[in-house]
């Protein structure tokens, strides 16, 4: 294509040059002007001769008559008038000659007025015939001018189409190079984006077989613990009442008792997670008295506490009603409690509860050792202890995050108290 535009472009202008040579070689007439040729029918010299010699031979009738017919070819030569009248003075005499030349100069005046007068008419003929000619030629070189003007404009959009043309197909092949180009790298890069994400499904495929895998191991070997280990709590909570107290038997059975709920209680967490991963738990919605809920939880403290510590439950109303799921509430709240309690040996924990417009608020708060505020954050995680001589797995606060979530609700650490630490639980009402 490229070679057959840049063919094409050296022709038009051959043909342009071709067209202009022949355009000014046809109008070359315009500087070209008429030459009149004056043509003599009879030489002047031999007239004179032929005269001369008939003059000398006395032939004097012929010699006149040659005179009169050099005076119509040469009428104002005054060689053959004077020689006219000078045969005529020798021939005829003196008073015939000088007649003879008075009427041949009357004659060459009258002669000499028309011939002027017809010179001047000529000459007026002429100059008007020279002007129109002269008109004639100035409208044909502009007429000429002006074709060749148009033709030339012609031939030069032409020429800047051509360009135009050749330009474009040498920018629209760029262009066509740039998408080919494009949809190469896109082409390869759709292909390495596949390849990841096959490697992806299939490295999902694996973690979830075995994250389903791990989860049933746990589930499995938690159930499989479980009884067994519900068998010795039963058993060591029997032999810490037939022990007598202060017995060194009595102590040994309370360490068994309370390191079996301990371990029991992890694998329990352990459980509850497991179900709360599979998306198994599912709240169950129903109207009911919070602060009542609030005030069973409290008395089956109340009993258990020991040393110089002591749980109390605050609320500005009573009742509280309220749609959602008690059994997570009440979960959520035991968690917190315990945690309260783990953490604080002496002091006092306070349970709060608000009913608003929105939902519900509870906060627990203790006295204890308190977290700092660059953990409140990281204690919500899985297995995240602040510190590792603390009993427990680390799970307590992650499961009842979850289950705040569950209930679209929010649960987070209290960074402006500084007494201790505190909790705030915030359920809505249900969509």
């Amino acid at each position: 294509m490229m070679y057959i535009i840049s063919r094409l472009f050296f022709l038009s202008i051959l043909l342009f040059t071709t067209y202009t040579i022949f355009a000014l070689e046809k109008n070359t007439d315009f500087v070209n002007f008429h030459k009149i040729v004056k043509i003599q029918d009879i030489p002047r010299l031999r007239l004179i001769s032929d005269i001369d010699t008939l003059s000398m031979a006395g032939n004097y009738d012929r010699c006149i008559a040659i005179i009169d017919s050099a005076l119509i070819i040469y009428p104002s030569d005054d060689y053959f008038l004077k020689k006219r009248c000078d045969i005529i003075a020798l021939h005829l005499g003196y008073e015939e000659g000088t007649v003879a030349l008075r009427e041949i100069i009357s004659e060459k005046k009258i002669n000499f007025r028309k011939r002027t007068i017809k010179e001047v008419n000529d000459v007026l003929v002429r100059d008007e015939i020279n002007s129109t000619i002269a008109a004639s030629k100035v409208l044909k070189i502009k007429e000429t001018k002006d074709s060749i003007h148009r033709n030339l404009i012609v031939i030069v959009s032409f020429i800047i189409l051509i360009i135009f043309l050749l330009l474009y197909y040498i920018r629209s092949g760029k262009i066509k190079a740039q998408i080919y180009k494009s949809e190469l790298s896109l082409k390869n890069k759709k292909e390495k984006l596949i390849s990841i994400k096959n490697n992806l499904e299939m490295a999902k495929e694996r973690a979830t077989e075995s994250s389903r895998l791990k989860s049933a191991f746990i589930v499995n070997m938690s159930h499989e613990i479980r009884t067994p280990l519900s068998a010795i709590v039963g058993f060591s909570e029997i032999m810490t009442d037939l022990t007598e107290d202060g017995s060194t038997q009595k102590k040994y059975a309370d360490i068994i008792k309370d390191n079996s709920k301990t371990l029991l209680n992890v694998i329990n967490d352990i459980l509850e997670l497991s179900r709360l991963d599979s998306g198994k738990y599912q709240p169950e919605f129903r109207q009911g008295d919070i602060a009542a809920l609030f005030d069973d939880v409290i008395s089956r403290y109340q009993s258990d506490l020991q040393g110089n510590l002591t749980l109390r439950f605050m609320t500005e109303h009573r009742p509280v009603m309220f749609e959602t799921d008690l059994n997570v509430i009440c979960r959520i709240l035991n968690i917190l409690i315990d945690n309260a309690i783990k953490f604080t040996l002496m002091g006092e924990v306070v349970v709060t509860l608000k009913k608003t417009k929105s939902g519900i608020t509870f906060s627990v708060k203790d006295t204890g050792c308190g977290i700092d505020k660059k953990y409140k954050d990281a204690i919500f995680e899985r297995f995240e202890k602040i510190s590792d001589f603390s009993t427990g797995a680390g799970l307590g606060l992650s499961i009842a995050k979850s289950f705040t979530e569950m209930l679209e609700g929010n649960l987070e650490l209290n960074p402006d108290y500084h007494f201790g630490a505190e909790f705030i639980v915030t359920i809505p009402v249900k969509s």
